[in-house]
């Protein structure tokens, strides 16, 4: 056998392998994003792709190395971690989620039957109009610009918006897959007690 042998066989391993991981990741992400975590609000149908394929490829990596933590540590005594794991996993995921809700309510506006990003900074056409109808809402100031949010707020910070919400999306799916696959471990090993 010579030294180059062993080499060749590697990518064949290393593509059934990664076949499975991306298998795996979406299905977690499925999971996730079938009613926990929809993709943010506010992209165009090709970013939403971007986004959601850089989610399926993060959690494919995560799930390859929990696979690797879960060989390693797989016997009943090693149960209570990977509990614990799950339980501080599952507190950082809600956490995350309830700031990704904040940013949605907060970040994003009503206008009909969609929901429009919004920023934080107004163009000046839109604060001399707010500051002229104290109180208005987002939504009303919509309604009065006919749906044109970069006619109130400055586009730099509607995309301020669109790229925080997105980041925590993506800071989000990672959390509730790693919580997922430790508390599947914390279950296997459970059952071996």
């Amino acid at each position: 056998m010579t030294h180059t042998e062993p080499q060749r066989g590697w990518p064949k391993k290393l593509k059934g392998s990664w076949a499975l991981l991306s298998q795996v990741a979406v299905w977690v992400v499925g999971i996730i994003g079938g009613f926990v975590l929809p993709p943010p609000i506010g992209l165009s149908r090709e970013d939403e792709k971007i986004w959601q394929r850089l989610g399926v490829f993060v959690v494919t990596v995560l799930v390859g190395l929990l696979f690797i933590a879960a060989r390693r540590w797989n016997k009943s005594r090693h149960f209570r971690g990977w509990a614990i794991a799950a339980g501080v996993w599952l507190l950082l995921a809600v956490v995350a989620f309830l700031g990704y809700q904040a940013l949605l309510s907060s970040r994003t506006c009503a206008y009909g039957s969609q929901r429009l990003v919004i920023g934080n900074v107004y163009t000046p056409q839109g604060r001399a109009y707010a500051q002229k109808n104290s109180g208005i809402s987002c939504h009303d100031l919509l309604e009065d610009f006919a749906g044109k949010a970069d006619d109130i707020w400055t586009t730099d910070s509607i995309n301020s918006s669109r790229m925080t919400m997105a980041e925590i999306y993506i800071t989000c799916l990672p959390l509730f897959a790693i919580c997922l696959m430790s508390i599947l471990q914390a279950v296997s090993l459970a059952r071996m007690k």
